[in-house]
């Protein structure tokens, strides 16, 4: 009988907290939260030419117009933020924090980075670009609960400056993972997805996914969105 009591005494006061929580109003000050953060860091530099830029272009826009993420991020229940940048000798933010939770802020997202015209820039400064991706997440107007920095490049670190490791580590610090997918598409560039590997990526689970041929880059890029949204 004791033991009956306790049990509903325990299940009485597990609903009132769970009502409590349920009920209690965000603060007007408390940023919105998301489950995850990812910057797309995107190489633009010379040594893409137009067609390859044009792909790497095109696919995150249809990344984010596919069945395929918008079925993860609703089957899930997630809420993104996201924001695209492109790197040669300088970084731009193409398109800035976005919020993403459904199909149509998912089209919204694509809408908007599809809109704006690519630009090539000279150099590869892999270092300039997380400076900038560092900038963004320091003033995301978001609370996360994981961020991620995504990295598109076919070359290593270029020009001095700011160094790639000391950029790579100040992301670490704040605890961000960052991903890499290394384009190997002309003999000059083997051995790139090693440098990637010893100089670029890092953070727990961080992972690498180079590709040899910039026409698989559309399918992979979609796999590698799905892996970072969990």
């Amino acid at each position: 009988m004791i033991a009956r009591y306790m049990l509903a005494m325990i299940i009485a006061i597990a609903v009132a907290i769970i009502a409590v929580i349920r009920c209690t109003p965000v603060r007007a000050d408390e940023p919105p939260h998301v489950d995850t953060a990812i910057v797309f860091l995107v190489d633009t530099s010379y040594s893409m030419d137009q067609g390859e830029l044009e792909v790497a272009r095109r696919s995150h826009v249809e990344a984010f117009r596919s069945a395929e993420i918008q079925t993860a991020i609703v089957q899930g229940g997630l809420r993104l933020a996201v924001a695209y940048v492109e790197f040669g000798d300088w970084a731009a933010t193409i398109v800035p924090w976005t919020g993403v939770d459904d199909p149509a802020s998912a089209e919204a997202f694509a809408d908007a980075l599809a809109a704006v015209p690519i630009t090539n820039t000279p150099g590869t400064a892999i270092g300039v670009g997380f400076a900038e991706a560092r900038r963004l997440i320091d003033t995301m107007p978001y609370a996360a609960a994981r961020i991620v920095v995504d990295i598109v490049g076919d070359g290593i670190n270029q020009r001095l400056g700011t160094p790639v490791e000391a950029a790579r580590n100040a992301l670490l610090d704040r605890g961000v993972v960052i991903n890499g997918m290394p384009l190997m598409l002309a003999p000059a560039d083997i051995g790139l997805d090693g440098y990637y590997e010893r100089v670029v990526i890092g953070g727990p689970g961080a992972f690498s996914m180079p590709l040899t041929s910039i026409d698989q880059m559309p399918a992979a890029l979609r796999q590698k969105i799905v892996q970072e949204l969990y």
